[in-house]
């Protein structure tokens, strides 16, 4: 499909999902711009979210091709409406359509990802004392930082790429991405002490085999071994990707 962003053919590419299974992303190598369907910023596995990065910067010099001022949704070619968002304090930018998907920036989906920030009241005024002009990492239009630390083209801020900040994102991406590839090998083992545990109570108590727990967003659910076995898995889950 053509690129919302500079009109271009895109290229789908399959990367790992989140939850197991793979999502087709559309990326462009003429903007170096993602269009997202749905929720699959979301989706993606962390492990893929390295990849993209990586491929991305390595194209990031030959992807040149300037930006068009209204962007079009490729699948119902409505207009795309820009929108603000913000993660772990760092505000960023793309351009959605409300029924299918989202077009952004190479620099946008590293300020999502929180691998860049905008530099401190002190490398701020380092970075004006040692240099005059610096080019937008989003657009790369001319920014004078004695007038300004906002690009007046598209509006994104002076940012930084910070060497502790992206070590320690990459550092808690793969380690994410290896708790969800790895299997817990006592895994079996627990569930099956919980199990054994349950009957023991229940011989003791000489009552029926009934359990009453709470998982997220339920009042109260009523089950029996294989429920308790499932909650204790739903747990170690949860752990693994938290």
């Amino acid at each position: 499909m053509d690129c919302p962003g500079c009109t271009h053919p895109m290229q789908a590419e399959k990367h790992p999902a989140l939850y197991g299974g793979e999502i087709e992303i559309d990326v462009c190598h003429h903007c170096n711009g993602l269009w997202f369907d749905g929720r699959e910023s979301l989706q993606l596995a962390p492990g893929a979210t390295l990849k993209l990065f990586a491929s991305m910067y390595e194209r990031k010099a030959s992807a040149q091709q300037p930006l068009v001022p209204t962007k079009s949704c490729p699948r119902c070619a409505t207009t795309l409406i820009e929108t603000f968002d913000m993660q772990r304090g760092t505000r960023f930018t793309y351009f959605r359509c409300q029924s299918h998907g989202r077009y952004t920036t190479f620099f946008h989906f590293l300020r999502e990802k929180n691998l860049v920030r905008a530099p401190t009241p002190k490398q701020l005024a380092e970075l004006k004392a040692t240099v005059t002009q610096v080019d937008c990492s989003n657009c790369a239009a001319p920014i004078v930082l004695a007038q300004t630390v906002v690009c007046v083209h598209c509006s994104a801020p002076v940012s930084i790429l910070s060497e502790d900040s992206i070590n320690q994102t990459l550092k808690d991406l793969h380690q994410k991405e290896v708790k969800r590839t790895t299997v817990d090998p006592t895994l079996a083992a627990r569930l099956v002490m919980d199990q054994l545990t349950a009957v023991r109570h229940e011989r003791e108590m000489n009552a029926p085999l009934t359990y009453r727990w709470s998982p997220r967003g339920s009042s109260g659910v009523t089950g029996d071994l294989v429920q308790l076995g499932a909650r204790a898995l739903v747990g170690i889950i949860a752990g693994l990707l938290d």
